[in-house]
This record gives structure tokens, sequence and C-alpha cells, in this order.
């Protein structure tokens, strides 16, 4: 459903916005899209579905006025996280893993959503954002080295 799911909500949006002539639209990825975690199942193909049909989405009615972007989350201490979050031990070895070491909050992520549907990022189309403190990106520093 991450992908069907999107795709009606956005087409049924899409049309009074390209009537309108503006809108703005942001879809839901994942940092799984791009990252696949073992064991996730389709999840991450899923995610990775919608970040291409935001960049189809984008082309197709950006010429129309409307935006469409998307956020993609990372550790997330909210929404279908939580019981995760719930194991203290978890809790603190993911929360350790981010280079800002702590969760991300659904305050973080309703600011990059809140980012993007405002004027201050009315230049950007078809963009994933990815917003995990940094954790995609942090592999090579937790490598052993001599």
């Amino acid at each position: 459903m991450n992908f069907l799911g999107t795709y009606i909500c956005a087409r049924a949006v899409a049309r009074g916005m390209l009537k309108r002539g503006s809108g703005v639209i942001i879809n839901m990825s994942s940092i799984n899209a791009t990252h696949p975690a073992p064991g996730a199942g389709i999840y991450p193909a899923s995610k990775a579905a919608v970040v291409s049909l935001t960049q189809h989405m984008a082309l197709e009615w950006g010429p129309g006025g409307v935006r469409v972007n998307a956020v993609a989350p990372g550790f997330i201490d909210a929404g279908m996280s939580a019981p995760i979050y719930a194991n203290p031990r978890v809790r603190e070895l993911r929360g350790g893993a981010v280079p800002q070491g702590r969760l991300g909050t659904a305050q973080d992520i309703a600011n990059a959503v809140l980012f993007l549907a405002s004027e201050q990022g009315g230049y950007i189309n078809g963009h994933e954002l990815i917003v995990d403190g940094g954790v995609i990106n942090s592999v090579l520093a937790r490598l052993p080295r001599d």
C-alpha cells in the first residue's frame, strides 16, 4: 500500500491543484528506499517506488504549477517505529548510531515537510529530502581502522 496509496492520494489532490495552477504534494519515503535493511521484506522496494513516482509526478505536474517532493525519515521515535524503541537497549543502540546522537522525532519530520511546502522550498521539485541525522552517511565512520 505504500506505493499504491501514495499514487491514488496524490492523483486525487493533483486534479484540483492543476486546475488552479498551484499546489504542493509531499510524499513519504524512507531511508530504506536507498539503503534497504535486512528483513524488511518488500518495504524498501515500495519506498523506492515512491521516490521514483515523486520524480515522475514532479516532471508531469511541474509545468502545471504543482511541486512534488518526498521526505525520507531515518530512525524516528514515532508512529510505526514506537514499538521498536520501547526496548531501552534498541533505543540506546540506534540513537547512538546516529551522528547527532539521538533518534529523530515526529517534529523533525514535520519541520522538513513544512519547509518543502513553504515558499522557502519553492524552487525544489522532484527531490527526496533525507531526514536521518546523518545515519546513512556514517557507515565508514563505524568501520575499524589501524
